[in-house]
């Protein structure tokens, strides 16, 4: 198995370096903000009919190691194939305009901090 990160359930990007955490906000005015293993990234969205748009990801360009910096490219690739959005057992599922699986993100409960 595959280690993920708190809040990532799967995806098909590299194994999460140790100790990694992710996590995905949308708010209801269309800002997505995002922490990744190393730098935090913003993006506008819009939520339609299914459709999940997400536009131009940008962060922040911290130097980190490399196992990070390229979980955090992945993650950031991701994002931008994301056409579709669905919610399946709990678990927020991103999903490519052919309907391609790209990650899978559970969601905490507010105030929690367990994984």
């Amino acid at each position: 198995k595959r280690r993920m990160p708190r809040g990532l359930a799967g995806w098909r990007g590299p194994a999460a370096p140790d100790s990694a955490a992710i996590e995905l906000v949308f708010t209801r005015g269309g800002l997505l903000s995002v922490t990744g293993t190393c730098n935090r990234y913003t993006a506008d969205y819009e939520l339609s009919d299914g459709s999940l748009d997400i536009r131009e990801v940008n962060g922040t360009k911290l130097a980190c190691p490399a196992d990070r910096m390229g979980y955090d490219d992945a993650l950031v690739s991701i994002l931008g194939r994301t056409a579709m959005g669905a919610i399946d057992d709990g678990q927020l599922v991103l999903l490519s305009a052919d309907g391609e699986r790209l990650a899978r993100f559970a969601a905490e409960t507010p105030g929690s901090n367990e994984p």
